[in-house]
């Protein structure tokens, strides 16, 4: 299980937000926190060859939204008992959050009101693949230029050769040779998130096994049979649903964490990337 532990502060401002109306009728618009430090004009030297920026393409599927008032993954299964959907489509919609902030797309899919309570919790399923795009403004003399990423993941300065790659999230550890479908305790000023990996009957995918990385430059631990993942989100303040309810409001976050690039040499370039993670922001609006 692998715990994190570090502050970062969520800005509505770098947010695409989308109101989630209470109407059966309406089509709904409607999205991960990292600890890793933000990508600047190179990248992290010492310990930390990791680092996460925005994206310039994200592209991800959602199947369910969700609010809760107890955690539904404290079990090694999903436990929608104290939970009330508010979004969900069976087949999964794709979506951009780029394109839903400026209005040029719209997620299909069913809205159920939430029965009036107080909800500490909320999860969305999504899809484990996610397509990325990213690209880099490296100022040091060896490497100077744009660095893209490519359809493989691997990076490169040739501008003609930039393109979006599809990542799949398969596994959390650290540790060579074992499965961690755990990623928990990412916290936020809202409270804190756990995001699992899940088998397609929604329970935790513990099983591993090991597999050649897309890029062809190593050998990847992943856990089997990843099929979706579930993030679950605890907020300090609860969303509260009364009978003076009117909208559901709900922000998504990919500034400085969609996109996430690895310094495999250790020069302060860029040589792979990977899709990064999202977060979630609740707020209701009331009737007048």
């Amino acid at each position: 299980m692998k715990t994190y532990n570090k502050k970062r502060c969520v800005s509505l401002l770098t947010m695409n937000l989308v109101a989630l109306m209470f109407v059966w009728t309406t089509t709904a618009t409607a999205r991960e926190a990292s600890n890793y430090p933000v990508c600047g004009n190179a990248m992290p030297t010492g310990t930390d060859t990791m680092c996460v920026l925005t994206p310039t393409e994200y592209e991800s599927k959602l199947y369910q939204i969700a609010l809760c008032t107890k955690d539904p993954m404290l079990g090694d299964t999903l436990d929608k008992a104290s939970c009330s959907t508010v979004y969900s489509d069976t087949a999964g919609t794709i979506f951009d959050p780029t394109k839903l902030m400026s209005g040029a797309e719209q997620l299909s899919g069913t809205i159920t009101r939430p029965v009036n309570g107080s909800y500490g919790f909320a999860y969305a399923i999504a899809d484990k693949k996610v397509t990325t795009q990213v690209k880099m403004e490296v100022t040091q003399e060896y490497g100077k230029g744009t660095w893209y990423s490519t359809d493989t993941s691997v990076m490169t300065n040739v501008a003609a050769n930039a393109a979006a790659f599809t990542d799949d999230f398969k596994n959390w550890s650290n540790a060579a040779g074992t499965c961690d479908p755990e990623y928990i305790n990412v916290v936020t000023s809202l409270g804190h998130l756990d995001a699992y990996l899940l088998t397609e009957s929604l329970s935790k995918a513990t099983a591993y096994e090991s597999v050649l990385h897309k890029s062809g430059l190593y050998m990847q631990d992943t856990c089997k049979d990843v099929a979706k993942i579930i993030g679950v989100q605890t907020n300090d303040v609860p969303t509260v649903i009364t009978d003076k309810t009117k909208t559901l409001n709900l922000a998504f976050q990919i500034t400085d964490t969609g996109g996430l690039l690895i310094d495999l040499n250790r020069d302060g370039l860029p040589n792979v990337g990977y899709a990064g993670t999202w977060l979630g922001v609740f707020s209701t609006t009331l009737e007048d």
